[in-house]
């Protein structure tokens, strides 16, 4: 069971991480083209209607919108990195880091027009937060394996 639970910690974030980007974001964005070749664009747009449907998570906060999944997804990349370098910490340490190193960087790289994109401090307060939780969730969840 405990190691359901790993992997769960590593899947379940990216699952809601997307969630919210298909239900919120632009619909000008690349992932809309790719669900219409796979043809579930239809599905997407049922998806999208009934969180416009239900007032209770209509209008989410710019946090959620924005920074949550970038959150996720480093919470998602430092659990599978601490995972597969359980059994030495100390050597991974460059794996582990890689998710919140890339956001952090990017996120700089955004302010200074480096890259594409828009600087968000909270995107940064996202990567941090969620990579310390993450070891911390997931090196207990290995200490139990």
């Amino acid at each position: 069971m405990n190691r359901f639970l790993s992997i769960l910690n590593m899947v379940l974030p990216v699952f809601l991480g997307g969630l919210i980007y298909i239900s919120y974001r632009s619909v000008d964005l690349s992932m809309f083209l790719w669900f219409a070749k796979l043809g579930l664009l239809e599905q997407v747009w049922e998806m999208r209607s009934f969180v416009e449907f239900n007032k209770w998570i209509s209008n989410p906060s710019r946090f959620t919108l924005y920074c949550l999944p970038d959150g996720l997804w480093t919470y998602s990349m430092t659990s599978s990195f601490t995972y597969v370098w359980r059994e030495n910490y100390k050597e991974g340490a460059p794996w582990i880091l890689f998710g919140v190193s890339i956001g952090v960087l990017s996120e700089f790289a955004q302010m200074f027009n480096l890259v594409s994109g828009v600087f968000d401090i909270g995107d940064i307060f996202a990567y941090v937060s969620f990579f310390m939780i993450a070891f911390f969730v997931q090196s207990n969840f290995n200490k139990k394996l």
